[in-house]
């Protein structure tokens, strides 16, 4: 309901699944003519199902909302509140959540990503680079391709990377990185990004499973995210049952 109440106030929902709509029938007749009344009476209105079947989140009962009664309960009891406290502070911390598989590069994207903002080009980069997060990785270099592992041993801490196991996770636990960045207005803005250890890990479900539960209970300690950023390998054409097992809980809670 929460995330629904982001339309205007022209919707109506109508909340259900398969197993209410035969078991409960009836009362979802009742709720959708009592919809369509509505609509004969306000041409502009809108009807909306949301459909539960295929979601992780089990419904007691067929439900109906509008955004109209949130937004009146909302107003009412915020009345009085200046309206400076609704906008965004420029001192806020941005939370930036990472995820991806096993070996799709978050730890190296992280870092990437931090050197693109902080510098203007790429030589700049090179001569001082910005490693938040120790990464290693294999190259193939000269004529003969012959394999050279790279690591840069930055700013994190070197116990929770695991470069030795090839198909874990190299990240084996949450952790947030803070760096400060320059927004277009040019003024300085704090940015978290948050490393997870990788999804797919050769340990198996148990593991994968852990590991879950350990980045939900991580961002759990956070008051938001502002931005959520998966990363995916190339050759994925699909939702591989992976991501769909491991992924999708975690969008679910957010």
């Amino acid at each position: 309901k929460h995330k629904l109440s982001i339309f205007d106030d022209q919707k109506r929902f109508i909340v259900s699944n398969d197993k209410l709509y035969k078991s409960r029938q009836s009362s979802w007749c009742t709720l959708r003519d009592q919809l369509l009344q509505q609509r004969d009476k306000d041409h502009r209105l809108q009807l909306i199902y949301v459909d539960f079947t295929y979601c992780s989140y089990k419904l007691d009962d067929v439900r109906l909302f509008s955004t109209f009664e949130r937004k009146n309960s909302e107003s009412s009891s915020q009345t009085g509140a200046s309206s400076s406290q609704a906008q965004p502070r420029h001192d806020e911390i941005m939370n930036v959540l990472f995820l991806g598989e096993t070996g799709v590069g978050k730890s190296t994207f992280i870092n990437a990503f931090v050197n693109y903002l902080k510098y203007e080009k790429l030589g700049e980069a090179k001569k001082d680079p910005v490693v938040l997060i120790p990464v290693s990785f294999t190259v193939a270099a000269g004529d003969n391709f012959k394999e050279e592992q790279i690591k840069f041993e930055g700013e994190g801490d070197l116990y929770i990377e695991n470069f030795e196991n090839v198909g874990q996770s190299v990240t084996q636990h949450c952790k947030s990185y803070i760096f400060s960045v320059k927004d277009g207005e040019n003024r300085v803005r704090k940015l978290r990004v948050v490393d997870t250890p990788g999804i797919g890990d050769t340990r198996g479900l148990t593991q994968d499973e852990a590991n879950l539960q350990h980045i939900l209970r991580f961002i759990n300690g956070l008051s938001y995210l502002n931005a959520v950023c998966i990363l995916l390998k190339p050759n994925n054409a699909r939702l591989t049952g992976v991501f769909r097992s491991c992924f999708l809980p975690v969008i679910d809670m957010l």
